[in-house]
């Protein structure tokens, strides 16, 4: 099939040889090329709208992965704050034991009222509890840490509070004593405290 264009352009050249100018061309392309100078500022403006677009699709795109990384670095924040919570947790369920009270000097032969609370375990049996005691300090190594005395024991549930009431040695000297339990089968002793006969 014969190229129409390209037999208009010869058709074209051939006039304006015989015209002897440039006026006929001028004429007949003057219309094609403003429709192209037309065609093509239509697509700089179609350009200009998509590069437009783009830069708001990136600005968009940037402000999603700053939310993105705002996001995780919250998430991180509240899986430390969890592990945190159940760190604590846990100490909370731990059975422990608190002596809150007793004096810090008795006269030989008089009494000694030692109160303590037990707290924590899961669920908190406590299976016996009582205040171990010696005149001298105790031994970590030891069954009851060496002590030799020991009070009446009681039983309850954690948390609960103890009283007892021991008879001070004759002789002045030291008085070194703990609080023990038994929670949920669990051995645990309170720090150890010291008392002054006189």
């Amino acid at each position: 099939m014969p190229n129409v264009s390209l037999i208009a352009a010869s058709l074209l050249m051939l006039i304006v040889g015989m015209a002897g100018g440039y006026e006929i061309a001028f004429i007949i392309l003057q219309p094609q090329i403003s429709n192209l100078q037309i065609d093509a500022e239509m697509l700089r403006s179609r350009i200009t709208v998509l590069q437009a677009q783009l830069g708001y699709t990136n600005d968009k795109l940037n402000a999603t992965r700053t939310k993105l990384i705002e996001a995780e670095d919250e998430l991180a924040n509240a899986e430390e704050r969890i592990a945190s919570l159940n760190t604590s947790l846990q100490a909370l369920l731990e059975p422990t034991i608190i002596i809150f009270s007793y004096p810090s000097n008795v006269t030989a032969g008089r009494h000694i009222v030692v109160r303590w609370k037990v707290t924590g375990g899961t669920p908190g049996r406590i299976n016996n509890t009582a205040v171990c005691w010696g005149n001298r300090a105790g031994t970590a190594d030891l069954p009851l840490y060496g002590f030799p005395n020991v009070s009446p024991m009681f039983t309850g549930d954690s948390p609960q509070s103890f009283q007892v009431e021991i008879t001070a040695p004759l002789t002045p000297g030291m008085f070194f004593f703990r609080a023990h339990a038994i929670v949920d089968g669990k051995d645990v002793w309170s720090d150890e405290k010291v008392i002054i006969i006189t």
